[in-house]
């Protein structure tokens, strides 16, 4: 996303958005659909095999205009294809995130700086999971296997591994 600039919360989207919370304070789910029968229709969608019904939570299209108004102030289109390309996007650690390495099948392709960091995310998770075995503990994965099991960067063979 975008960096440097002005805080999100100096945004005039965020502001629009912070007015519009404030209103939806007094809102209530049962009036929402009373004010709209096609409330579900509008408000879902099905791709992928998945049926996403997103009408049963506090939102209109107003609430929904104002966060995508938000996303493209804060340039999060642009933000997430270089995720999904491996670019840099950690602004604090000036790193590429491995989000999607993180839930990518075994087999599967993702490079960050021409290396394949599939494998050694896999095996920070398979480790995870001898952990949890020995351990009997539910672990919470983090957004980033690679960084945030021990809190830090480990660079193995030139790779990003973990661990």
């Amino acid at each position: 996303m975008k960096q440097g600039g002005p805080a999100v919360t100096d945004l005039a989207q965020w502001q629009a958005l912070a007015r519009h919370a404030e209103a939806a304070r007094g809102w209530r789910l049962r009036n929402l659909f009373a004010r709209d029968p096609q409330r579900v229709g509008r408000m879902s969608l099905e791709a992928a095999g998945l049926y996403l019904d997103y009408s049963k939570n506090l939102v209109t299209a107003e609430t929904l205009s104002l966060l995508t108004d938000l996303a493209r102030a804060r340039q999060l289109g642009p933000a997430i294809e270089n995720m999904f390309e491996g670019r840099p996007i950690n602004a604090t650690e000036g790193r590429a995130v491995l989000h999607v390495a993180l839930r990518a099948p075994a087999d599967a392709r993702f490079c960050v700086d021409g290396t394949n960091v599939v494998p050694g995310v896999q095996a920070v998770l398979g480790r995870m999971a001898e952990k949890d075995e020995m351990n009997g503990a539910l672990l919470f994965l983090a957004s980033d296997a690679s960084s945030y099991m021990t809190g830090a960067n480990l660079v193995v063979d030139g790779g990003w591994t973990a661990w």
